[in-house]
């Protein structure tokens, strides 16, 4: 992971979250494809979403329904929920839990980690509750409360460093 990672996710999230405001999808309804967002014009979105694993795999982390194309060749597309992930006993240290997180938070999230300052081996530090509140972003805060979410459980799936506890 390197800072162009973590700034093309947060273009992903901002582009997604303004799709969504502006009603060019529709809320709940699954992530377009990246063939339908670059004839739609999205050529960028479209481009960073399969260099950071395709729509199920952003809409995974992001807890966003996607779609799945069934096998045998049909073209037609079948929505999905988010994506669980299973493991293997040896894989369990390295797994990530999916659930929801959506848009906003994770914007949220990603604009406080690269504007806070604090670095763990070169990549920006995954902030606590607390940590937010100390930084005026209570609204934050309180989205991260209420998602149930750990914040050292969370910080992989947005390519932050987990959190320092002291």
């Amino acid at each position: 992971h390197d800072w162009k990672y973590l700034t093309e996710l947060r273009y992903i999230v901002c582009s997604l979250r303004s799709l969504y405001d502006r009603g060019e999808i529709v809320q709940g309804s699954p992530i377009p494809s990246t063939t339908v967002l670059r004839e739609k014009g999205y050529t960028t979105l479209a481009l960073l979403l399969r260099r950071h694993g395709g729509t199920r795999s952003v809409g995974a982390r992001l807890g966003l329904q996607t779609h799945k194309r069934p096998r045998g060749g049909s073209q037609e597309e079948k929505p999905e929920g988010p994506v669980e992930r299973r493991t293997s006993g040896r894989q369990n240290a390295n797994r990530l839990e999916w659930g929801a997180l959506g848009l906003e938070l994770a914007d949220d999230l990603l604009r406080t980690a690269l504007d806070s300052g604090g670095c763990v081996n070169g990549l920006p530090e995954m902030l606590t509750e607390q940590q937010l509140r100390e930084l005026g972003e209570n609204h934050a805060a309180d989205a991260l409360e209420a998602s149930g979410l750990h914040p050292a459980d969370l910080a992989p799936r947005l390519g932050l460093a987990p959190p320092h506890v002291a």
